[in-house]
């Protein structure tokens, strides 16, 4: 064993690694006995391809590619999802090259719709038996907010090179998600309408749909007044996902009533910002017995599956599991894509009734779990009640601590705001925990996966509720001994950015702060957004502008004579959302405090950046950012910043 001080350890993990060719791995289905799911290829720009394994195919080797052309991507949203669908052996695509829908008969892919970069769509649900194509629409042609429907294709003949439009079926909410179409011809949808989030309000409607006109009749209502969503027909009845109880629970609505089918005080389901996902299915869909999905406790994701008549809840152990990023059912087995702490994301068979798992799929290799820090799950009372996190303390083998000697922390506030900090394998997180830095991520009080109370404290108060939760755990993790309270830094990008900035105006536990195009300025993010998330701040800070004096107090750029913290701002100077500006701004009033500042800007950047150059250089700047301010004595060669 070698005795190192903390930040100067000699890590195996490059940062070739961190930015290295892992594949994603997404939106798991079934098409009767294949197996499809969506890979997103970093080495191809993110290209996301639909990937099958055929019935009798094994493992990896076995699965094909079915779009090599495409980039099935959808933008609806912004944020997209559901951009395929598969029935009978005949997939349907959104290409985000073409802007078009594109239809797959055989081997042959034809084009389905006139290219229209206006017209988006997304949450595609194909129907073979009834040659109709369902999907939600986003209508950019007009001025003022994109209009959004749910829309019908009628398939064209095999072998015909006829385009299609598509047909209005619902319209007049201001969002749509899920349609789905029973086997005896019911629509059902989910709709909300601003200023409500899916988290917050929405409605799910039910109503027939003439197999011959495609006509819609009389719509009858489900459920409203709770977060209801995901409404998928079975052959017991529809099945949707609602937090009525306080927590997303699954319900079933059949001939004799609305019952709960999972009673516990648990989230079983994430927030809807992508569509065309679930987390969750009826098995086996022929004549369903149990729900197989996602359960959350104390911030732990576990698998279980729920039987319809007793309601209990049994887990199926899966070593290691972080998240369940979707599932899917057919009559063989269990399909899903899991997370795991110690490896990267697989796409696995899971036998439901031996609860044996079956890796098919891998995003990338294995780690030696010898050289992986394992997340702790550590929880503490805060000004708002009970907060969790994820910890990751130093590790790498054949080193140990100087005596004495505390490691340095560095503080993730994920985005969103409304999302959950999941315990998932990042090759980024461990690049910091095998060179000595403790990490911790923090569920502060808005975040998911802990029933609505939880998910509701952030209502009103965004920017306090974040920053007094992440000021918790800090506090408690300096408290029993665990980090040096002479280096503590906090980062995040976009809204997580606006918890480092917000904290670093506002509270004194940092001694340094990394922001990556973090949000300043919060009355222009209410007024210059896209549709999905216009109203969103109405419900995190308050109506706009009505409560533009609250705006004010609770946007960073407005307080940066607070700014004292040694700071390292990451910016692009393409970014729409974070004006260049603001980033300046708020560099020079750091320095004029007289506190250490860099700015880096990442020419033709946006908000995130895209290109590997820039994420290289991004990470080695925070690395070098930490190296220089807290004089670390890393081995490695890193880049010196140019303080201002």
């Amino acid at each position: 064993m070698t005795s190192l001080a903390f930040g100067a350890w000699p890590s195996p993990i490059t940062v070739d690694d961190v930015l290295g060719s892992a594949l994603g791995l997404t939106e798991v289905r079934t098409d009767g006995a294949a197996v499809l799911w969506l890979e997103v290829r970093p080495t191809e720009n993110g290209r996301n391809t639909i990937m099958q394994l055929s019935p009798g195919a094994s493992g990896a080797t076995g699965a094909v590619e079915l779009s090599p052309d495409l980039d099935v991507r959808t933008r609806l949203g912004e944020y997209g999802g559901g951009a395929w669908a598969a029935d009978g052996g005949v997939v349907v695509a959104c290409d985000d090259r073409t802007r078009r829908l594109w239809l797959r008969r055989g081997t042959a892919w034809a084009p389905l719709t006139a290219p229209d970069p206006d017209l988006r769509y997304g949450d595609l649900r194909l129907h073979l038996d009834r040659n109709l194509l369902l999907a939600v629409q986003e209508d950019h042609r007009g001025p003022g907010e994109p209009v959004t429907r749910v829309v019908a294709f009628d398939l064209p003949d095999s072998g015909s090179s006829e385009l299609v439009v598509p047909r209005v079926l619902v319209e007049g909410s201001d969002f749509y998600a899920d349609p789905q179409l029973s086997a005896d011809g019911v629509l059902a949808w989910c709709q909300w309408q601003h200023p409500n989030m899916p988290w917050d309000h929405t409605e799910i409607f039910t109503a027939p749909l003439d197999e011959h006109t495609r006509a819609v009749g009389e719509p009858t209502l489900v459920s409203e007044g709770a977060s209801a969503v995901h409404p998928r027909w079975t052959p017991a009845g529809l099945m949707y996902v609602s937090d009525r109880s306080g927590y997303w629970n699954w319900l079933l609505d059949a001939p004799g009533g609305t019952r709960s089918i999972s009673r516990t005080l648990h989230d079983h389901e994430v927030p809807q910002w992508t569509l065309g996902n679930q987390t969750w299915a009826a098995w086996p869909p022929s004549h369903p017995r149990v729900v197989v999905g996602t359960r959350y406790r104390n911030g732990q994701a576990e698998l279980v599956a729920c039987g319809l008549e007793e309601h209990s809840e049994t887990v199926i152990p899966v070593p290691d599991l972080a998240a369940v990023e979707s599932l899917a059912g057919n009559d063989d087995a269990i399909w899903a894509v899991l997370e795991y702490t110690t490896r990267p994301t697989e796409v696995v068979r899971v036998d439901p009734g031996s609860g044996a798992l079956t890796t098919i799929a891998r995003a990338g290799a294995a780690p030696d779990p010898a050289n992986v820090s394992l997340p702790q799950n550590v929880s503490t009372n805060g000004d708002h009640g009970r907060v969790q996190a994820w910890f990751y303390p130093p590790h790498l083998p054949g080193v140990r601590p100087v005596d004495g000697d505390l490691p340095p922390l560095v503080v993730l506030s994920h985005g969103g705001p409304t999302g959950m900090a999941h315990p998932s394998w990042s090759p980024k997180l461990q690049y910091w925990t095998s060179r000595g830095f403790a990490v911790v991520d923090v569920n502060y009080g808005g975040s998911t996966g802990f029933g609505r109370d939880y998910r509701n404290r952030l209502k009103d108060n965004w920017g306090i509720v974040d920053v007094d939760d992440c000021r918790a755990v800090v506090e408690h993790l300096v408290g029993q001994g665990l980090v040096d309270p002479a280096r503590v830094a906090i980062t995040g990008g976009s809204a997580g950015g606006y918890t480092t900035l917000q904290s670093l105006v506002t509270t004194d536990v940092y001694t340094a702060g990394v922001s990556r195009y973090g949000i300043g300025d919060l009355a222009m993010l209410a007024s210059d957004t896209h549709k999905f998330e216009s109203r969103y701040l109405d419900g995190l800070v308050g109506p706009w502008p009505e409560q533009q004096q609250v705006y004010a107090e609770r946007s960073p750029i407005l307080h940066v004579d607070r700014l004292a913290t040694p700071m390292l701002i990451l910016q692009g100077t393409e970014d729409k959302v974070v004006p260049p500006a603001q980033a300046e701004s708020m560099a020079h009033a750091v320095k004029a405090a007289g506190q250490p500042v860099a700015l880096v800007m990442f020419e033709g950047e946006g908000h995130g950046f895209r290109g590997l150059d820039a994420r290289r250089r991004a990470l080695l700047a925070e690395h070098g950012f930490y190296d220089q301010l807290w004089a670390l004595g890393s081995p490695e060669e890193l880049p010196a910043l140019a303080w201002l």
